[in-house]
């Protein structure tokens, strides 16, 4: 007697082919083997635990856009120094320059995320 046949969405008849090097496949195989499990079985564990980010292009800003990217963050590092540095120094003069840092590093935030696409989907697959 045979097993009994699986339901339609419980058979597995569809597969994924993936290219590695010999390396990677041995490696594959003794972490299969190390955990008694079959490859299959090992690369559907893991994929169904992944946490996959979706990647965000970098190809779509221009190169001015790269620079005003560059120029925010070295803004928001000397906004931080000088918050830090006032806070340790227990003065406020440097609020008014803040303010204007963090305008700027909003402004050029939001110029930028509109030029994003959303992911497809949140598994960025």
């Amino acid at each position: 007697m045979g097993r009994p046949k699986l339901e339609d969405g419980q058979r597995r008849d569809h597969t994924v082919g993936v290219r590695v090097s010999a390396e990677e496949r041995d490696q594959v195989h003794k972490t299969a083997a190390a955990a008694n499990l079959s490859v299959g079985e090992l690369t559907r564990q893991v994929w169904s635990r992944a946490v996959v980010r979706p990647i965000v292009v970098a190809g779509r800003f221009s190169v001015e856009e790269r620079r005003e990217l560059r120029r925010m963050g070295v803004n928001l590092n000397q906004a931080v120094r000088a918050l830090n540095q006032a806070v340790k120094d227990r003065r406020g003069r440097n609020v008014s320059k803040l303010t204007r840092l963090a305008r700027q590093i909003r402004k050029t935030a939001l110029r930028i995320s509109e030029r994003v696409d959303p992911p497809a989907d949140s598994t960025g697959i």
